[in-house]
C-alpha cells in the first residue's frame, strides 16, 4: 500500500492493438472476461493544463482477483500520457491506480508537496488524475475518484471475473444496475442524483422532451451516430435490454433528424424506456402514439440515412441514466 495514495487498485497497460492485447490475457493468460468501451465517455479532459474535447480511448477492464487490469487504446492524436508513453518507443504496463475515499484531499496535499499534474478528466463516473513524476516504464500514478458509479462497475467488473468459466471473453454488453438500485432512483429528483455523483452527468439545457411523457429511469445504452447516419441506433437495438434508455450523441449535429417515429416504435417492441439525444428528431406526432419518451436538441423534417461509407459508430458502455 502507498502511504501517499493508498491501496494498488489496478494496472493500466497502454496498447496499440486492443483486441490483440485482450485475446493474448484471454488465451495466453486465462483472465477475463474483459469489457469493452469503444468510446470512453468523458466531459472533460486536461493534458498539461491545456482542455482538449473529444478525446477517444477505447479502454477495456478485467479483474485477476482484487487488482484490476485496464487495456488503452488511443484512436485519435489528441496531447495525452499515453501517446507520449508509445512515442518514447514503450508498450504495455504505463500505470497503478488507487482509488481512495479521500481523493481531493490526497490530491491536494500530492499537489502542494511538489508533484505534477500531467493529464486529468472528468467523466460520469467521477473525476481521475495522472501524475508525470515517474522512475521507469510502467511507474506513472493515477488516482481516480471511487464514486458510487465507479464502484458499481469495478465492483460487477471484479465479481464477473469470479468462477469464470472462459465464455463470453469480450464483453460489450456492460453490467447493468439491479432492479433495486433502479427502484430506488424511481422517485428521485435528478438535481439530487447529479449532486450525489459529483456534481457531473447532468444533461446539457438544450436537450428537452419532445412531450410530456412518463418519468423513467433506466439503464443507459450510449450509441454515438455520425452525422446524418442512422444506423447506430438501429444496430443498438440488438443490444438493449428490457428497461434501457437509449442516449444517443450525435456531435450536436443539426442537419437532419437521428430518429423517428419508426425506429421509436422498435425500441417500444425492445423493452427501451426512453430515448435521449443531443441530436434531432421527426414525426413528434407519432413518437407520442408509441407512449416512450423522447428528449432531443430538436426537431426536423428531414431524415437521416445509413451511410456506411462514413465513420464506423459505435455502441458504448452502459451506465444508469434518468
Amino acid at each position: 500500500m502507498s502511504r501517499l495514495f493508498g491501496p494498488l487498485r489496478q494496472m493500466g497497460f497502454v496498447v496499440r492493438d486492443i483486441d490483440k492485447a485482450m485475446r493474448h490475457w484471454v488465451e495466453v493468460c486465462g483472465i477475463g472476461p474483459w469489457y469493452l468501451a469503444e468510446k470512453l465517455p468523458l466531459d472533460a479532459f486536461w493534458y498539461k493544463e491545456q482542455r482538449y474535447d473529444d478525446v477517444h480511448l477505447t479502454i477495456a477492464l478485467a479483474n485477476s482477483g482484487d487488482v484490476q487490469l485496464e487495456l488503452i487504446q488511443q484512436r485519435d492524436e489528441t496531447p495525452t500520457m499515453y501517446r507520449d508513453f508509445l512515442a518514447a518507443g514503450h508498450e504495455g504496463l504505463q500505470h497503478w491506480s488507487s482509488w481512495p475515499e479521500n481523493y481531493h484531499e490526497r490530491l491536494d496535499r500530492a499537489v502542494k508537496n511538489g508533484w505534477t499534474i500531467g493529464q486529468r478528466g472528468e467523466t460520469p463516473r467521477g473525476p481521475f488524475v495522472y501524475f508525470l513524476n515517474e522512475g521507469h516504464p510502467g511507474t506513472v500514478i493515477e488516482m481516480a475518484e471511487p464514486t458510487p458509479t465507479r464502484r458499481r462497475i469495478f465492483d460487477a467488473v471484479r465479481e464477473a471475473a469470479i468462477g469464470w468459466n472462459g465464455n463470453d471473453p469480450i464483453r460489450r454488453d456492460w453490467p447493468r444496475l439491479d432492479a433495486n438500485t433502479l427502484a430506488a432512483f424511481k422517485d428521485a429528483p435528478t438535481g439530487f442524483v447529479v449532486d450525489a455523483i459529483g456534481r457531473v452527468g447532468a444533461l446539457d439545457h438544450r436537450i428537452r422532451p419532445v412531450w410530456d411523457g412518463p418519468r423513467f429511469v433506466g439503464s443507459a445504452l450510449p450509441v454515438w451516430a455520425t452525422a446524418r447516419d442512422n444506423l447506430a441506433p438501429y444496430a443498438a437495438i440488438k443490444f438493449a435490454q428490457p428497461g434501457d434508455a437509449m442516449v444517443i450523441a450525435t456531435g450536436e449535429y443539426n442537419g437532419a433528424s437521428v430518429i423517428g417515429d419508426v425506429i421509436i416504435g422498435m425500441m417500444k417492441n425492445a423493452g427501451i424506456v426512453a430515448a435521449v439525444t443531443d441530436g434531432l428528431v421527426r414525426d413528434v406526432q407519432g413518437i407520442i402514439e408509441t407512449g416512450i419518451n423522447v428528449a432531443d436538441g430538436g426537431q426536423m423534417r428531414t431524415r437521416a440515412v445509413h451511410l456506411l461509407k462514413r465513420p464506423v459508430p459505435r455502441v458504448g458502455t452502459h451506465r444508469s441514466a434518468e
